[in-house]
C-alpha cells in the first residue's frame, strides 16, 4: 500500500502486529475502498514524524487504534493517539489480544466497548459506521448480505437476490424459493428438490435433496426419497438423512430416520429412532446418547430436544413419569417426578424449576438444586442475578446462592441488561443499579431494557395520549417523549419513530433524518439491522440508516423485496 498524503482513515498500530493487521485493513479496503492510511515501513527519525504521521492524521477523519500488547509498548502510538485527541480526531480501539486495558490507555478507552478484531459481525458493523462517518456509499462486499442490503426479486415467477443499495444481481433468478441465510449459507428450492447457496450466489451444493435443513454449527441435514408409502389417500415419502458440511460433503452417511434430525446444538443433534425415542448422535454420526427418551422439552421450545448452554438438554424417561436432566454425555444431572417439577426458564447455567409450592433454581454445573421452591414467580439468571417474586406484587433479585441482594419492594421488575434492569413501583416505571440503587426514579408508564446505554420510555396519560422518548443509563432524555412509537435503531444512531400517524427517523439530537411521510409495511418484518422497510401509498421503500430510500416490491413468502 503506497503512503498517500491525504486519507480519510489512519492505522495506528505497532509494526510487530503487522501480519494481523494487514488482513483487517484489506478487508476495509474492500468495502471503503483505497481511504486508509498505514505506515508499513517504519518512520525513521522524529522529523519524519512531523511530517508523515501529523499531516496523516490532520486530514484523516477516523483513527483506528490497533490495541494490542506490543501497541501498549510503543511510544509512536501514544503519541499518535495523544495527537488525535487533541486535534478531535474519532478514535476507535480495535482489540487484537486478550490483554486487560491499563495506564494512560485505561483512562482514554476504559469506558469504551471495544472492537474485536476476531469477530465478523464486529467488523461488519464497524465498516458500515466508517460508511456512515466517512458519508460514503459501501463498495460491493462479497462475503457480507447485510452490507449489500441483500433482497429476494422475483423474474418470471423465478426468485433471485440483488442488493437494494446498487442493483447489483447476485444471484440470477432461477429458484422457487430462497430461505434467509443461516450460518452464511441459504437455503434453495428449486424444480421440487433442495440445494444451498453461498453469499456470492455460488450454488454450493447442487439442489438435489427431497427434505434440508438450515445449516447450524456448519453442519446441514438433508433428506433422499429412497420409496414411498400410502396412507389412505395420502402419499409420502420415505426418506433417509444425512449431514453435510458447507462444501456439500457427506459428514454423516445416510440412514432411515423417522423423521429428520434435529439442528447441531453444542455438537450434538437430537435423532428420532424406530422406537418412537430421542437419543443424540455427534458431528460424525456417532450415538452419544441411544434413543431412550420421550420429548420433554421446556416451556416454550419450538425446536426437537436439544442441549442447551452449559451443555444440557431435559427429557422425559419411557412411561413419561420423570424428567431427566441430562449432560453431554448422557450422564443424568437431576431426575424428578413428572407433576413435582417443571422446568421453564433458564440462563447461565441456572434453570428454573417449579415444584409444589413455589419456584426456585437447579445449578447445572454444580447438578444439585441451589436455590428452594419458595418463590412464586421467577425469570431467568442474567449478570450473576435472578428477579424472583415473594408475592405477586412484591419482587426482588438474588444471586446463585439464593442470597437477596435487592429486597423484594418492587410491584414489578426485568431482568438485568448493561447493568441496568427496569422495576416497578406506585404504578410507575424507573431502574436501578446492581447494588439497587434507584438510576432513573419511578416516573414512567413504561421503559423498556437498556440497549446501548438507552432504554425507550412512556409517559402521558390514556393510550391514545402517551408519548414515547428515549433516556440514558443517567435518566438523561436523549430524545423527548413526543413520539407515538419508537421502534427498531440503526448502531444506536438513528431512531424509527411515528408523529401525527407517520412514520420517519431522528438521530441522537432529535434531528429529522427521514422525513415523517411513511407508513409501517405490514408485508414485511422489519429484521434488517441496516434497513427500515417501510410503505407510502401503494409503494413499498427500503431506506438506509442515512435516509437513502430504493422502491421495492414486496414478496410475501418471505417479507423480502425487489430493487425496482
Amino acid at each position: 500500500m503506497e503512503n498517500r498524503k491525504i486519507f480519510d482513515v489512519f492505522i495506528s498500530y505497532s509494526r510487530s502486529d503487522k501480519s494481523v493487521v494487514l488482513p483487517l485493513v484489506h478487508r476495509l479496503e474492500e468495502s471503503i475502498g483505497e481511504r486508509i492510511w498505514m505506515d508499513l515501513d517504519g518512520i525513521e527519525s522524529g522529523s519524519q514524524f512531523e511530517e508523515c504521521i501529523v499531516n496523516a492524521i490532520d486530514n484523516c477523519k477516523v483513527l483506528l487504534f490497533m490495541y494490542s500488547s506490543s501497541s501498549l509498548a510503543s511510544e509512536w502510538t501514544k503519541r499518535e493517539i495523544l495527537y488525535a485527541e487533541h486535534e478531535g480526531k474519532h478514535i476507535v480501539p480495535i482489540l487484537l489480544d486478550s490483554d486487560s486495558l491499563h495506564g494512560w490507555f485505561r483512562f482514554h478507552f476504559g469506558n469504551i466497548d471495544f472492537i474485536l478484531a476476531q469477530n465478523k459481525e464486529h467488523i461488519d458493523k464497524l465498516i458500515y459506521n466508517l460508511c456512515s462517518w466517512l458519508e460514503i456509499v459501501p463498495l460491493v462486499s462479497y462475503n457480507n448480505d447485510a452490507l449489500n442490503y441483500l433482497c429476494q426479486y422475483i423474474d418470471h415467477d423465478k426468485m433471485g437476490l440483488k442488493s437494494v443499495l446498487d442493483r447489483h444481481v447476485y444471484v440470477t433468478p432461477k429458484y422457487d424459493y430462497i430461505q434467509n441465510f443461516h450460518d452464511s449459507m441459504a437455503l434453495v428450492y428449486k424444480d421440487g428438490k433442495f440445494g444451498y447457496i453461498d453469499k456470492i450466489g455460488n450454488e454450493v451444493v447442487p439442489c438435489i435433496y427431497s427434505e434440508a435443513q438450515p445449516f447450524h454449527e456448519g453442519i446441514a441435514w438433508v433428506g433422499r426419497t429412497i420409496g414411498k408409502e400410502t396412507w389412505r389417500t395420502f402419499v409420502f415419502n420415505i426418506n433417509e438423512y444425512g449431514a453435510i458440511n458447507k462444501k456439500g460433503e457427506i459428514l454423516i452417511p445416510f440412514k432411515k430416520y423417522k423423521y429428520i434430525p434435529g439442528p447441531f446444538y453444542e455438537g450434538l443433534a437430537a435423532i428420532y429412532g424406530d422406537n418412537e425415542r430421542w437419543g443424540f448422535v455427534d458431528k460424525n454420526g456417532k450415538i452419544v446418547i441411544p434413543c431412550q427418551y420421550n420429548d420433554g422439552r421446556i416451556e416454550g421450545a419450538h425446536e426437537p430436544p436439544h442441549f442447551y448452554p452449559f451443555g444440557w438438554a431435559m427429557l422425559l424417561n419411557d412411561d413419561k413419569t420423570r424428567y431427566f436432566v441430562i449432560d453431554k454425555e448422557g450422564t443424568v444431572l437431576v431426575d424428578f417426578e413428572r407433576g413435582a417439577m417443571e422446568l421453564y426458564t433458564h440462563g447461565e447455567g441456572m434453570v428454573g424449576y417449579k415444584g409444589s409450592s413455589g419456584s426456585g433454581f437447579i445449578n447445572i454445573m454444580e447438578q444439585k438444586i441451589a436455590i428452594q421452591a419458595i418463590y412464586k414467580y421467577i425469570h431467568e439468571f442474567s449478570e450473576g442475578l435472578a428477579s424472583v417474586y415473594k408475592e405477586w406484587d412484591k419482587g426482588g433479585y438474588i444471586n446463585k446462592d439464593g442470597k437477596v441482594v435487592i429486597p423484594f419492594v418492587y410491584q414489578g421488575l426485568s431482568p438485568f441488561h448493561e447493568g441496568m434492569a427496569w422495576v416497578k413501583q406506585n404504578d410507575k416505571y424507573g431502574a436501578i443499579d446492581k447494588t439497587g440503587k434507584m438510576i432513573v426514579p419511578c416516573q414512567f408508564n413504561a421503559i423498556h431494557y437498556f440497549k446501548g446505554g438507552m432504554a425507550d420510555v412512556n409517559v402521558g396519560g390514556a393510550t391514545e395520549h402517551q408519548k414515547w422518548g428515549i433516556i440514558d443509563k443517567k435518566g438523561n432524555m436523549v430524545i423527548p417523549c413526543a413520539y407515538e412509537y419508537i421502534g427498531k435503531r440503526i448502531f444506536d444512531k438513528l431512531f424509527w419513530v411515528k408523529k401525527a400517524g407517520k412514520y420517519g427517523a431522528v438521530d441522537r439530537n432529535n434531528n429529522v433524518v427521514i422525513p415523517f411521510v411513511y407508513e409501517q409495511t405490514p408485508n414485511c418484518p422489519d429484521t434488517d439491522d441496516y434497513l427500515f422497510y417501510v410503505q407510502k401509498g401503494e409503494e413499498n421503500y427500503a431506506i438506509d440508516m442515512w435516509g437513502n430510500s430504493k422502491r421495492i416490491r414486496i414478496i410475501n413468502k418471505n417479507g423480502g423485496g425487489d430493487s425496482e
